[in-house]
């Protein structure tokens, strides 16, 4: 059992740094990941599904270009730039100077540059489950010998919605909303 000076503590540490990757966003740049369903479409495309794969890719793009215009419109923390999936890899290795990024209409932009800047990644996303299970109480069971006690154990209900995620320069997900939730 966990006793409140550990979860204080471990509240004050993700606190502190929550406030750091906040600091690092404000001082840097937003690189967003725009998914492009590439694979798919060329799947569809080589099992001569034509008219679904262009109706995706069409989605996707008009999905991406909402995605772009909302940044721009309302986004004023630091500055953002968007980057297609395909260059992930390029993001896990530090190489940004092989990166083509993407201008306002998805077209890519080799005059787009962020030089040495320190940087955070986003992407909008599911929010995965979290499988983690509690010890709720115990419960007892009419069983073959009688009442028998049980353990009864709760999880996080499958609540999915897409969020936009706050990632790492590693496209790691942060958790910034503990800053947030602690009110600081």
């Amino acid at each position: 059992m966990y006793s409140c000076v550990n979860a204080d503590e471990g509240r004050h540490e993700k606190k502190a740094s929550s406030k750091e990757q906040i600091k690092r966003l404000k001082d840097g740049v937003l690189l967003v990941r725009i998914h492009t369903m590439e694979s798919s479409i060329r799947a569809l495309n080589e099992i001569n599904k034509f008219k679904l794969a262009n109706k995706i890719k069409i989605r996707q793009e008009t999905r991406n270009k909402n995605i772009i215009s909302a940044f721009r419109n309302n986004f004023t923390f630091c500055p953002v730039y968007f980057f297609s999936s395909i260059y992930s890899d390029s993001i896990l290795s530090n190489h940004l100077n092989g990166i083509i990024f993407l201008n306002d209409n998805l077209q890519p932009d080799s005059s787009i540059r962020i030089g040495n800047q320190k940087y955070l990644t986003a992407e909008f996303a599911f929010i995965d489950q979290d499988t983690s299970k509690y010890l709720s109480d115990y419960y007892y069971h009419a069983g073959q010998k009688g009442l028998e006690r049980r353990s009864a154990y709760y999880g996080e209900t499958d609540m999915r919605f897409e969020v936009l995620k706050i990632m790492s320069d590693r496209l790691v997900y942060l958790n910034l909303s503990v800053y947030l939730w602690y009110g600081c």
